[in-house]
């Protein structure tokens, strides 16, 4: 069975019990050989535990085999392990920051599996998403540092790191990652983010039982709707990136001012970003727009081309296994050769502080230089024969081409606004 019938099957069971009995129907079809793709299915799109725990819900209708069962029990018990040590880590830095005085607010992830989730085994986390004042930087950094932290890679907050809204990841002997944000934008990306309002609009929150700021419900739609459609081109994740934003806006549809939403989006210029979101989660999670009509909230309407288009990207009817970047993507979709050129040579001659940042020495060693050969022998070996096939346009490899294409056509149209 296709992509699409798995699509299908999975957004139903989980789109708060409205299709369960069709869910019922279209599960009753599956054979052993189906469970086992339906399983590598969801795995690959982060929904595991979800679908482990509907299932145990429905377990009266629905009997999957005793093997995928086990599973997926497997997965979903790992992700409460991992996800409490997680939380046992935020709230020792949560708490030392507040006996530092340091203001903190827990982003993606961190925030969304107690406040959102209830139960921490239903989200899958990597790791720790934490929000500082761009000047507290370091503050924060040194507060991970005396809890066992380390950095493993060049990081200075005193560059200008326009290509980035974190610090370098930090990680702890046993392997959890904490990442120190002071924007949810990249300086670099074409939007006008208001980066103190989220400060001031940031409301009372718990994270693993300590008072806390979070989001206010609005910035957080935002912000799920700019890591998901824009930055990560709607793929990582694949369909657990428009559940989160699903599972915010049914836990406070009441709390919701739309109107304000619709109007921060346009001020920000996320409009068309949101719209693309809103339109994902209502038509494949067959769920409407709490608000009503999308036209209600005054955005840009979704050509039909690039919604059908979006959705490929998620749900790909065949798998494109091809290294891209947005660098690459950006350079196709320049026209004329000096931009082409411009943006080429940005590419390969990278500032000495993002070199610094990429290969772990400082910008004034002289090694900084030596590492330009080494960074496009690397840029030749990964991007080399995608760049290729894309420009000689082989019929063999079209789906690269088409694929690029697509990718091309969202970030132009995202970005266009």
């Amino acid at each position: 069975m296709d992509p699409v019938f798995y699509t299908q099957l999975l957004c139903q069971l989980i789109s708060e019990f409205d299709h369960a009995s069709e869910s019922f129907n279209l599960f009753a079809r599956l054979s052993d050989s189906d469970w086992k793709n339906f399983l590598r299915f969801v795995n690959q799109h982060g929904l595991t535990p979800v679908v482990f725990d509907r299932l145990t819900q429905y377990k009266t209708h629905l009997s999957p085999p005793d093997d995928i069962f086990a599973a997926m029990q497997k997965i979903y018990l790992s992700t409460a392990v991992k996800n409490t040590q997680l939380l046992n880590e935020a709230k020792r830095f949560l708490s030392a920051s507040r006996d530092s005085g340091l203001p903190v607010i827990g982003l993606k992830g961190i925030f969304l599996v107690e406040n959102v989730f209830g139960n921490i085994a239903l989200r899958v986390m990597s790791d720790m998403d934490f929000l500082v004042q761009r000047k507290d930087v370091p503050a924060a950094q040194n507060v991970l540092k005396t809890l066992g932290y380390e950095q493993r890679t060049y990081f200075d907050s005193e560059d200008p790191n326009t290509d980035a809204k974190h610090a370098s990841p930090m990680v702890n002997p046993y392997g959890c990652y904490a990442e120190i944000h002071w924007s949810i934008v990249d300086d670099e990306w074409p939007f006008n983010i208001d980066t103190d309002g989220l400060w001031e609009r940031a409301v009372p929150a718990k994270i693993a039982g300590l008072d806390v700021l979070s989001l206010s419900i609005e910035d957080l739609i935002l912000h799920l709707c700019i890591h998901y459609t824009y930055q990560h081109l709607l793929k990582e994740g694949g369909l657990r990136g428009l559940f989160d934003l699903l599972a915010v806006m049914e836990t406070y549809q009441n709390e919701i001012d739309w109107r304000l939403l619709a109007e921060r989006a346009n001020q920000w210029g996320v409009g068309r970003i949101v719209a693309l979101t809103f339109q994902l989660v209502s038509e494949l999670f067959c769920q409407k727009i709490p608000s009503g009509d999308l036209e209600n909230l005054n955005f840009e309407p979704v050509p039909s081309d690039l919604l059908s288009a979006a959705k490929d990207q998620i749900i790909p009817i065949q798998e494109v296994n091809i290294p891209i970047t947005y660098s690459l993507i950006s350079f196709f979709s320049k026209t004329g050769l000096i931009s082409k050129l411009k943006l080429f040579f940005q590419r390969i001659f990278l500032p000495k502080a993002i070199m610094a940042r990429y290969y772990n020495v400082s910008p004034t060693s002289i090694k900084v230089y030596l590492l330009y050969p080494v960074r496009w022998y690397y840029l030749f070996l990964k991007y080399g024969k995608t760049v290729w096939k894309i420009l000689f346009k082989q019929e063999t490899e079209s789906s690269v081409a088409g694929y690029v294409q697509t990718n091309q056509r969202l970030l132009t149209w995202m970005e266009s606004e």
